[in-house]
């Protein structure tokens, strides 16, 4: 498997308190460690949306929206 290197992952979810912010970075690094796909060669830097569902999401339920929208972004 090819080596990836992410040097800066920002997240941006309007209404999380810091802490909820940093829970999900955490759980969306741990996903990326975890991940079993090789992303597409130049992909320098990639920006991706997701929608949360109305009414309240888990934290782990964004984190696998993030993970899916770059896997599908990314293969």
């Amino acid at each position: 498997m090819a080596r990836v290197e992410i040097e800066r992952l920002a997240l941006e979810v309007p209404g999380l308190a810091p802490a909820q912010g940093r829970r999900l970075a955490e759980m969306v690094a741990q996903r990326l460690a975890e991940a079993r796909w090789t992303p597409a060669r130049g992909a320098d830097h990639i920006d991706v949306a997701v929608t949360a569902p109305a009414g309240d999401a888990s934290l782990e339920h964004l984190a696998g929206l993030i993970i899916d929208e770059l896997r599908r972004r990314m293969t």
